[in-house]
């Protein structure tokens, strides 16, 4: 039983971030109430889009930003835990997309 507490403990994500960097990248990360820290930078030269998608889980429909990659299919998803609404969603993505492609030759 205390061993199924620490390891609950330890997934318990405090905070998710988004650092953006212009001409440099994107960093997403994610912070642990044990103080572990998960993070994943996205050159910019890798960077083809920032989106908002739509995905279903269970009998809900959830929207997430992502980070879509140049060269391949891969996204990078961040704010999986606290999802924030919809609303909140176009702010971040404006706001990225604004930084990253501000000479407006992108999208």
């Amino acid at each position: 039983c205390i061993l199924l507490s620490e390891v609950i403990k330890r997934a318990i994500v405090t905070e998710e971030s988004l650092l953006v960097i212009p001409t440099f990248g994107v960093q997403v990360q994610t912070r642990f109430s044990s103080g572990k820290c998960k993070s994943k930078f996205i050159p910019f030269g890798d960077i083809e889009d920032v989106i908002i998608n739509e995905g279903v889980r269970a009998f809900d429909v959830i929207y997430y930003f992502a980070v879509l990659h140049k060269h391949n299919s891969e996204l990078t998803v961040a704010f999986e835990t606290f999802q924030p609404r919809l609303v909140e969603l176009r702010k971040i993505r404006h706001v990225t997309r604004q930084i990253l492609f501000s000479d407006n030759t992108h999208h």
